[in-house]
């Protein structure tokens, strides 16, 4: 975990973590979450190295970005 400051977004808090053998099967796990006063950024991964048995890897992302510039432009993307 991590905490900080920006003239950006001011004040910052991020947490990450990262597992290489997840739940003991060696899948790789990998979260990470930044809450930074006007942005929000979500990310997951997750990779199996031998799905199904076999000897390909699959896995998925999940992200987010979330940044409101109501305040200088009016709009949030």
């Amino acid at each position: 975990m991590e905490l900080g400051y920006s003239t950006l977004h001011r004040g910052a808090w991020n947490n990450k973590y990262f597992e290489r053998n997840f739940l003991g099967k060696g899948a790789k796990y990998y979260s990470r979450y930044i809450l930074a006063g006007n942005q929000n950024l979500t990310n997951f991964n997750f990779t199996e190295p031998r799905f199904m048995d076999t000897p390909v890897s699959a896995g998925f992302d999940i992200y987010g970005n979330e940044t409101d510039y109501s305040e200088q432009s009016g709009y949030k993307e």
